[in-house]
């Protein structure tokens, strides 16, 4: 795991605000405990964000905060979110805004949240992508009337933010009320709410808070056009049908995905079953999958055959990436430890990678069309060194896709001596266990082991990207290749050119480095 120089501080923490009573509605219960198919709005929220690589989330409760501390507890989620307790939670949003003022101003960038929105599950990426320093979300498609609040644009630039504007504007969308700050703009945001409260306007929303700064400060917001995604804010009874018979239809499933209470489809569903429902039930269970003489020997021979050619070519810039490492057990001697990036310069591997019943299977453990994310080869050759365990979620991943798959596909024979992939025996996990761009701690690993997954040529082990993994170093006297293919949803886009551009700048192939640059291989 390695590639990126974004740090785990940079992520935003997440608010989201959840005390109100919707009387519109006429609930005993808040309505981010409204279900849908299953799921509340709460645990949606939570995968949602714990899918983009966010796990410092703060809730404001203050209706029936007891209802929301039992649902937490029901998802396990109780001991990794802070509530933060409203009093007056009676009235205006913006007291709900000035009680999280410690987290709003702890130098950390936030994304604020609303409670009470059905979405998409990409927005929260779109969110974290978007360029501008403090972002609102834009749906061009709104509704008539007052109720809406309405982000105003002058070309680019908001102008205002209200439900009724007061300042001449070309267009207006609806804002979806979730919202990203930078650090420094969080901080403003928590001494506005806190003067709107102690200044006697405790019955003022929080959104005429952020609509001060964006007019104090209108070049540092911008918009994120989300108008393509489902979403629904709930305030009424028709909204809660709306979103039963037109939302919910519309969202994509890859949510089902990263919670692991749906993790793969049903061989039956699938339209080429690979896997029988007793490795389905495997898989979703644990995170991870073994399949036995996957790999025909023909194949495996012909991938035997393939890396002894991409080992044979010349090393250029701009074409696969080779990287190599000091041997454990002569660390003069530099040794080849991976291949990345091959399949565009070798026509018979890209076949093998992106069709036939490989991907057949990882189509299946989806439960919708992937698409190839990145691959490489480790070569582990005598004196190679191990991995420390981690997740690959944990490597950035959550700004390309929510979840990914890998299909390690054995070349040559994996054993414990040669320093085989080790896997976490517990149960399938819902979401990052450690922070980004480190290893996993004894502490953060006390629920489960790593138990050794020795494999046979053509055997192909497939493990989702929050499955823990670790492998020791091979201090035998023979080589042991893998290859590795990871795949996202289809629906989440196609990234592995941009990712294999990123990682090209932040951590070149030996081919392409520069005297005198030390280049971090992290985790």
């Amino acid at each position: 795991m390695t590639d990126s120089t974004q740090s785990s501080s940079s992520l935003p923490r997440a608010i989201i605000l959840a005390a109100g009573v919707g009387w519109r509605l006429g609930n005993a219960a808040p309505k981010v405990l409204l279900e849908f198919e299953g799921k509340t709005l709460l645990e949606r929220h939570l995968a949602a964000l714990h899918a983009n690589g966010i796990g410092d989330i703060a809730v404001t409760v203050g209706h029936r905060g007891d209802l929301i501390r039992s649902e937490l507890s029901r998802i396990g989620a109780l001991d990794r979110v802070a509530l933060v307790e409203n009093p007056r939670y009676r009235e205006g949003s913006v007291v709900s805004l000035a009680v999280q003022r410690p987290q709003l101003a702890a130098g950390r960038p936030v994304l604020l949240m609303d409670g009470d929105v059905l979405y998409d599950g990409r927005m929260i990426a779109r969110l974290l992508q978007a360029a501008p320093e403090n972002v609102l979300l834009f749906d061009q498609v709104i509704e008539p009337g007052d109720e809406p609040v309405k982000i105003c644009l002058r070309g680019e630039l908001i102008v205002d933010f209200a439900k009724v504007p007061e300042h001449a504007h070309d267009r207006h969308g609806e804002s979806v009320g979730f919202f990203r700050f930078s650090a420094s703009m969080a901080t403003a945001l928590a001494e506005r709410a806190t003067a709107s409260v102690e200044g006697g306007r405790a019955g003022a929303e929080y959104e005429a808070a952020i609509r001060d700064l964006i007019l104090a400060h209108p070049n540092r917001f911008g918009c994120e056009d989300i108008s393509d995604l489902p979403w629904i804010e709930i305030d009424f009874e028709a909204d809660v049908a709306k979103a039963r018979q037109e939302i919910l239809p519309q969202l994509q499933e890859v949510a089902d995905i990263t919670t692991r209470k749906h993790g793969a489809a049903e061989p039956s569903n699938s339209p080429n079953p690979v896997f029988t429902a007793k490795q389905m039930a495997s898989y979703r269970e644990q995170g991870w999958l073994l399949a036995r003489g996957f790999v025909a020997p023909p194949e495996v021979e012909a991938l035997a055959r393939w890396t002894d050619e991409l080992v044979a070519r010349p090393e250029e810039p701009g074409k696969h990436m080779v990287y190599r490492e000091s041997s454990l057990r002569d660390p003069a001697s530099r040794v080849i430890q991976r291949i990345e990036n091959f399949c565009p310069f070798h026509a018979e591997y890209d076949a093998f990678v992106r069709d036939g019943r490989l991907r057949q299977a990882v189509d299946q453990l989806f439960g919708a069309p992937a698409c190839l994310f990145k691959e490489k080869i480790n070569f582990k050759m005598p004196g190679g060194a191990g991995f420390e365990p981690h997740q690959d979620q944990q490597a950035g991943w959550s700004r390309y896709a929510s979840m990914f798959i890998t299909a390690m596909v054995t070349i040559d024979r994996a054993t414990i001596e040669n320093g085989c992939l080790e896997m976490g025996d517990g149960a399938r996990l819902t979401g990052l266990i450690g922070a980004e761009w480190r290893p996993l701690t004894a502490e953060e690993m006390k629920s489960f082991s790593l138990v050794p997954v020795p494999t046979e040529p053509g055997d192909v082990l497939f493990f989702d990207s929050y499955a823990p993994h670790a492998s020791k170093p091979n201090m035998t006297d023979r080589p042991r290749r893998v290859l590795y293919l990871s795949y996202n949803a289809a629906a989440e886009g196609d990234h592995r050119a941009r990712y294999f551009a990123e990682k090209r700048e932040s951590f070149p192939p030996d081919v392409e480095r520069r005297p005198g640059i030390e280049y971090k291989f992290r985790v």
